[in-house]
């Protein structure tokens, strides 16, 4: 396969790109969600302070308030109560990012209320602008709202389905004009160009960017032109002269400019046309010559491996094509969650295909390979053939029984979802034929569990077996108690975890124990059948063995 350097400059280039495109897309999802984070927690510290001092000096306060948001539709004492009551209220919710967009409506118009009929504040168009942003973009990750829209969006819960597609169509129709606006309004301001005061936060933006940064800074953000970085320097620039100065309207401002660098430019500025011409461009097939002198490279298995050794090769000027029974990459380490009904098996399951979207060299089948034709240099997936120069097995490992495959039926292995959610059905219909039960013998064999092996995922299942039957099921049955179930973790070893320190190892033996499940070591597994297990000649009655 060639190597990065016998390809062409342009496509050296490309590759590069690629990387870098991909890194900063990866930094974005790692960075903005603090920046995020940050900017809901001043804002909503600025509001509680507002109330606090109200609430503190009501009678004072009281008769200020009601000038501050007098109105010809309601008195001053209502009006200035309202006016209390959304800065108690709202930024909590806002702080926790829950229905953020909905709170960040009265609160912007709280802002703006204020610069319009009490004090014209460039503090108040800063906060008022980054208020706004929220009613269109809502949170990042970093909050109740992005944890629980995605499940939300698809759930049977009334009416919550409805609403997050519609605030989907107002970001995608009304989101592109409030970034143009927003970035045209306070490019402006930033510009030695005649503006209204009241409307342009000149004062301010002059103060703290002087030209020609202010100035350069002010025409890249009008025309949407290296966003990214003249906002960064902005902020540096900023930043610099609010440490010297110390106007209360510069760190607004500053966050105003962290809140643009979130956004971005949007869909109608240079950068979004640059943008699309240089994805265009770094497409494998430009640059690199004729396409079908690349090599063919077949990975078999979206395992870590295989999804690993995938990304390295995906911005390689080769034909890569992965091959896996599923269409999804499974977490293994947190199946024993899925087997405890911990998690849901989408928890731990993602699509291969949207790891590589943006990566048309690269074709994902979901077949079953049934052989390999070293000398044709083809994988067999039943009756087609597949080509290749390079070749990569990663197709993962499978439990062991020892020579014993007859104990399968009988001590279900969890390498895959099925036997997750097949362990999971096993271990509950345990508790609930326990709890059907008459006879004494037969029912403490239901709620008898047995662990053949001290790895890593043992350990974690009887862990997680002991807690389910302790905690999670505490108080659900009648006639037996969960809590009484025995659990025993059986190693042949000396001792559990033999791949971690010895400490470790006593460690996690004690952490178990406590639990209440019984370890133990140099014990062998001689026989599996429907009834139990034998151990060192010992025989062990027992419903469920895995």
């Amino acid at each position: 396969m060639p190597s990065y350097f016998s390809v062409s400059t342009r496509a050296r280039a490309s590759i590069s790109l690629r990387i870098w495109f991909a890194a900063y897309r990866s930094y974005k999802r790692i960075y903005h969600p603090f920046v995020d984070l940050g900017i809901r927690l001043a804002i909503a510290q600025l509001f509680l302070h507002s109330a606090k001092v109200q609430a503190t000096t009501w009678h004072n306060a009281l008769n200020l308030v009601g000038d501050k948001y007098s109105t010809n539709w309601s008195s001053p004492q209502h009006a200035g109560l309202l006016g209390s009551g959304i800065e108690f209220i709202c930024p909590v919710f806002f702080a926790l990012g829950l229905f953020t967009r909905a709170t960040a409506v009265p609160m912007a118009i709280l802002t703006l209320f204020a610069h319009t009929s009490y004090q014209t504040y460039d503090a108040n168009l800063f906060l008022g602008a980054i208020l706004i942003g929220y009613v269109m973009f809502g949170p990042r990750a970093i909050s109740i709202d992005g944890l629980i829209t995605p499940g939300l969006s698809d759930s049977a819960v009334p009416i919550f389905p409805q609403i997050i597609r519609a605030t989907e169509q107002f970001t995608k129709h009304f989101g592109p004009p409030f970034q143009l606006t927003l970035r045209l309004w306070f490019g402006w301001s930033l510009l030695p160009l005649p503006a209204p005061t009241a409307l342009f936060p000149v004062a301010t933006a002059h103060h703290l960017l002087p030209s020609p940064v202010g100035i350069l800074g002010g025409l890249m953000l009008a025309l949407g032109l290296g966003v990214p970085v003249a906002n960064k320097v902005l902020v540096i620039a900023a930043v610099g002269t609010q440490m010297m100065m110390g106007d209360f309207a510069g760190i607004w401002m500053i966050l105003l400019l962290a809140q643009i660098g979130m956004l971005g430019a949007g869909r109608w500025s240079f950068d979004d046309r640059i943008n699309a011409v240089l994805v265009d461009w770094m497409k494998p097939s430009h640059g690199t010559g004729n396409t079908d002198n690349w090599p063919r490279v077949v990975i078999v298995g979206a395992g870590f491996g295989g999804i690993a050794r995938a990304a390295k090769l995906r911005h390689l000027p080769v034909h890569l094509t992965l091959i896996d029974r599923h269409n999804h990459h499974l977490f293994q380490p947190l199946l024993y969650q899925v087997a405890t009904a911990g998690l849901s098996p989408a928890d731990i399951a993602s699509p291969i295909r949207s790891q590589f979207r943006d990566d048309p060299n690269v074709r994902v089948i979901m077949k079953t390979v049934t052989g390999i034709d070293i000398r044709q240099q083809t994988v067999q997936m039943g009756d087609d053939l597949l080509p290749f120069d390079i070749l990569v097995l990663a197709t993962g490992a499978s439990h062991s029984y020892f020579g014993r495959s007859d104990w399968s039926r009988f001590a279900p292995g969890l390498k895959r979802i099925n036997d997750a959610t097949a362990i999971r059905a096993k271990l509950l219909s345990a508790f609930e034929n326990a709890e059907d039960e008459s006879n004494g013998t037969e029912r403490d064999a239901w709620l008898t569990f047995v662990i053949v092996g001290g790895g890593p995922t043992g350990v974690e299942l009887a862990g997680a077996i002991a807690e389910l039957a302790r905690f999670g099921l505490q108080e659900e049955f009648r006639r037996i108690n969960p809590a009484s179930a025995k659990i025993f973790l059986v190693k042949s070893g000396p001792r559990i975890l033999p791949t971690f320190q010895d400490s470790l190892s006593a460690r996690a033996q004690r952490s178990l124990e406590q639990l209440g499940v019984t370890v133990r070591i140099n014990s062998r597994v001689q026989e599996i059948d429907v009834e139990g297990v034998t151990i060192n000649g010992e025989r062990l009655r027992a419903k469920t063995v895995l």
